[in-house]
């Protein structure tokens, strides 16, 4: 393992990628995006955010399959093969049981158990179980995965689950990001495991409304949010309106919405105190491809271009990995 100056750390190769962690490639890909013009610069406004639990769940419950899990499906499967080497990645890193799970927040693709896990969990499928809030999303993750074990229920209510202290790994793939009660949903994933059990959650995608302004907030930033989307529309940011990548954050400078993500998710694991934090992280996988581009997939955003002269090209897949351990 090889540190260099950028605190970039080489990992090694899993599922025939090149695993390497700490580099935040949004500024890059920030910088093509300014370039190409496909960015337009805005002030945003805050949505309504729900004023509980409840009313949180029920907005969940009645949204569109179509706007959560399966629109982010068809990129998703571009790089199918590099988001399951950052899985291999953490399984073999923090030594992960690969029996016994639930996937909390499982969407309408159940992508998480279904394809990301997939090839590591061979014969032990039945073990797991796929949690969602939303019914239409159940019913659509149970005709395309048959005999899995997939239930209605919530990440803010595991004790009508049956599941408190019964697990060995609970994981979310992109799912936590849809909360405003962050540290309430940790508490209660935690609440599940067993001691010495562990909590995985990779977010691959760009985090739902409002992810952005709550870091924004925690950093005594307040609106409005000098922001830029992706398009040509103007900024809003309420449910189904287009949601800003990148954020204005003070002297930090821009920072995407992913990496403000990172920062809330790692801080509600910490404030739990029946977790450690093991990892909370940027983590790429990198691969030559025979596609005569590179490809970089960053929040569910897949870019392709090539430089004139290039020979060797590479795809280059990100994720935001955060692991923790039940104390005990």
């Amino acid at each position: 393992m090889r540190k260099s100056k950028e605190q970039i750390v080489q990992e090694g190769e899993f599922n025939g990628h090149e695993i390497h962690t700490g580099e935040d490639m949004g500024r890059l890909i920030f910088k093509f995006l300014k370039m190409q013009g496909i960015l337009q610069r805005g002030k945003g406004r805050l949505f309504r955010s729900p004023g509980s639990i409840k009313e949180e769940e029920r907005r969940l419950a009645q949204q569109p399959i179509s706007l959560a899990s399966m629109g982010f499906e068809s990129t998703r499967m571009k790089v199918i093969e590099g988001l399951r080497a950052i899985i291999e990645f953490a399984l073999t890193k923090h030594d992960l049981s690969r029996v016994n799970g639930a996937d909390f927040g499982a969407g309408a693709t159940g992508a998480m158990v279904g394809d990301l896990l997939a090839p590591f969990i061979k014969g032990e499928e039945a073990s797991w179980a796929q949690i969602d809030v939303n019914p239409l999303a159940v019913e659509e993750n149970r005709k395309r995965h048959p005999g899995a074990k997939i239930y209605e229920g919530s990440y803010h209510n595991v004790a009508a689950l049956g599941l408190e202290g019964r697990l060995d790994i609970a994981t979310g793939l992109s799912s936590l990001d849809a909360t405003q009660f962050m540290d309430h949903a940790v508490s209660q994933i935690a609440s599940t495991l067993r001691p010495g059990g562990h909590f995985l959650h990779v977010q691959d995608v760009r985090p739902g409304t409002g992810a952005g302004p709550r870091e924004l907030r925690s950093m005594n930033i307040q609106p409005p949010y000098d922001a830029y989307v992706q398009g040509n529309t103007n900024i809003q940011l309420i449910t189904g309106g287009p949601e800003a990548m990148y954020y204005k954050a003070g002297k930090k400078g821009w920072l995407s919405v992913g990496e403000l993500f990172r920062r809330q998710m790692g801080r509600a694991v910490k404030h739990c105190p029946d977790l450690d934090l093991l990892r909370n992280d940027w983590v790429i996988a990198e691969k030559e491809n025979s596609l005569q581009m590179d490809r970089m997939y960053y929040l569910n955003t897949l870019i392709g271009g090539y430089e004139e002269g290039t020979t060797i090209f590479r795809d280059k897949v990100a994720a935001v990995v955060t692991v923790a351990r039940k104390k005990g």
